[in-house]
């Protein structure tokens, strides 16, 4: 009997960890929602904001596999491979989709982080533009270690 309490009480944490994560990333198209609004350009500042989030989900995720690529496989095509985009764009743009813009949540998730207090959306917006820019100079970082591979000493299969 107690280890499944033990079990459970691990399960509920690990679902308050995974909402956490998800209100994080939802924060994160809000914040991307904004600067689409303070644009010039207003329309579909929502689909907008989306695409900045899928590509920098992109973004971290193309690392990855250059990480992989560098440090235990080097023969691995990871940019020449269009099926690689393809099951990335997939696996990207529906659950974002099904996330923001099905039944038009993100009208309820921005009108939600609206009613922040300033001081906490100030201080939130700026742990989220360090986010977004950890994960570009990942990516850059990550091509940099692919240009220092040395090829000559590997023999091509």
């Amino acid at each position: 009997m107690g280890l499944i309490s033990v079990l459970y009480l691990w399960v509920q944490n690990k679902i308050v960890e995974m909402e956490k994560l998800k209100r994080a990333y939802c924060y994160l198209f809000y914040k991307f929602y904004k600067m689409s609004e303070a644009a010039p350009s207003r329309w579909l500042s929502h689909w907008k904001a989306s695409l900045a989030v899928d590509t920098l989900l992109f973004f971290l995720i193309f690392s990855l596999l250059i990480y992989y690529k560098v440090f235990v496989n080097k023969y691995t095509n990871v940019g020449g491979e269009t099926r690689i985009i393809w099951i990335l764009g997939v696996f990207i743009l529906i659950p974002n989709y099904f996330i923001f813009h099905h039944r038009d949540q993100w009208k309820g998730m921005v009108a939600q982080f609206d009613r922040l207090p300033k001081e906490r959306n100030r201080r939130w917006g700026l742990v989220v533009w360090l986010i977004v820019t950890v994960v570009i100079l990942n990516l850059i970082f990550s091509f940099f270690l692919m240009s220092q591979i040395d090829w000559s000493q590997y023999q091509y299969r």
